[in-house]
Formats: C-alpha cells, sequence, structure tokens
C-alpha cells in the first residue's frame, strides 16, 4: 500500500534543494510496504506535487532520532522538539529520491475528498 503525505510548501523547498532529508512524524504509517510517497503540497498549492522514494522508516526515540537525523532534518533543533514535545517515539521516513511532477495532481486522482491531517494511504 502506497501513502501520500501532508507536507507544508517550505519542507517541500527544502526537499528540492536537498537540505531535508527526512520527513518527521508522530504516527507510523504501519500498513506502509512501498519504497514510495506521493507528497501534497498544502495550501495554497493544495496538489500532489511529486513523488519521493523512501530509503529507509527509522523509528526511535525522538532524541535518538534528532541525533541521527538533525544535518539534513531542515528545521531547526527548538521546531524539532516543540513538535515532538512529550512524545516517547519520532517516527523519520529518509528520503533517497523526489521527484517532482510536471504538472501537479489533485487528491480525487489518488481517490481522496480531502487532504490528509498527516498522511492517508491510497492504492
Amino acid at each position: 500500500m502506497k501513502i501520500l503525505m501532508s507536507i507544508h510548501n517550505e519542507h517541500i523547498k527544502n526537499i528540492k534543494n536537498g537540505n531535508k532529508k527526512f520527513e518527521f512524524r508522530k504516527v507510523e504509517a504501519k500498513k506502509f510496504n512501498d519504497n514510495e510517497i506521493f507528497i501534497y503540497a498544502t495550501a495554497p498549492i493544495s496538489k500532489v506535487v511529486g513523488v519521493a522514494k523512501i530509503k529507509k522508516v527509522h523509528i526511535n526515540t525522538p532524541e535518538k532520532i534528532w541525533e541521527f537525523t538533525k544535518d539534513f532534518s531542515g528545521i531547526d533543533n527548538r521546531f524539532y522538539d516543540n513538535y515532538y514535545e512529550n512524545k516517547k517515539k519520532a517516527i523519520a521516513y529518509e528520503i533517497e529520491n523526489y521527484i517532482e511532477f510536471d504538472q501537479p495532481k489533485s487528491l480525487i486522482d489518488f481517490g481522496l475528498s480531502c487532504a490528509p491531517q498527516s498522511f492517508a494511504y491510497i492504492k
């Protein structure tokens, strides 16, 4: 099963320029058994803009994930700490390759009627 992730536009820009090689989540996509994710750009774009190959999914404590990912997190430590405040587990999707679509796609093309809060399973 594939997943579609909502990602803020500033983070997509950092993925494209190579400053962000990890996408963080609080909840693991348990049915994720493919090596790619589709990327939905939040407002004002509000379209599926590309696909990323996932090298590996890292799961550990927020402290250990930060130590491993900080050089290519695309975010600062304060943002990271606020995101994982009071959490015992952090998930980091390691992005190996990002391919931007020539034409952004609608959520309807993926069988979705509204944007996912974090991610959605798609076929």
